[in-house]
């Protein structure tokens, strides 16, 4: 594929509205300056500079289409809490949030990064920490889900012929306490059809 064929692409991608489906996670930046060396263990002591919070996964797929001049609507699981709140509110105008679940018993899954650098220089990633990545989606919670993500796709340029099928809710059999996340649990059929919104353009 040569650049030519890309950008002609990008161009088709305005004004098209694509679902995006997927994990949504927070992806956290916390930057330090380098102060001094600890004498407790070989490790960077640094002085705190600022957090950041942007959306990650899903979310980060979502702001790139808008990014280029298209619509998304996205669909997945955040939690009630403050890192959902804030991935929330860095997401691109014009990405639809409305086929997004917010479950009060989900925690939003959060990467944090620590980036240690001088005034001048680059910061550098110093060690990444995790924090509710593999969570438990309760069943109401992934039903409701696989719903948004259904009529996302419908609301999307979708193949047509998945207007025939029936809400993703009804095919569902996986036990409640499932350990993966919330797409993984999609027929493969559905997530097929989910996904050809991207590809369509």
């Amino acid at each position: 594929m040569d650049s030519a064929h890309l950008l002609a692409l990008v161009n088709a991608l305005k004004e098209r509205t694509v679902a995006v489906i997927g994990d949504i996670v927070a992806d956290e930046f916390v930057y330090g300056r380098v102060a001094r060396v600890s004498r407790e263990a070989p490790v960077l002591i640094l002085e705190y500079d600022s957090t950041e919070v942007v959306p990650g996964g899903g979310g980060n797929a979502a702001n790139n289409v808008a990014a280029l001049g298209g619509r998304a609507i996205l669909a997945g699981v955040l939690g009630r809490d403050e890192p959902g709140r804030r991935l929330s509110a860095a997401l691109n105008a014009r990405v639809d949030q409305r086929g997004i679940v917010r479950a009060a018993d989900h925690h939003t899954p959060v990467k944090t990064r620590i980036l240690a650098g001088g005034i001048h220089s680059a910061k550098q990633q110093v060690v990444r920490i995790d924090r509710a990545v593999n969570g438990l989606v309760a069943r109401d919670t992934r039903a409701l889900f696989e719903r948004r993500a259904f009529e996302a796709a419908m609301k999307s340029g979708a193949s047509p012929r998945a207007s025939t099928a029936p809400p993703l809710a009804s095919r569902s059999s996986s036990p409640p306490t499932r350990r993966c996340s919330p797409t993984l649990r999609m027929s493969c059929a559905h997530r097929s059809r989910a996904s050809a919104s991207a590809s369509s353009f």
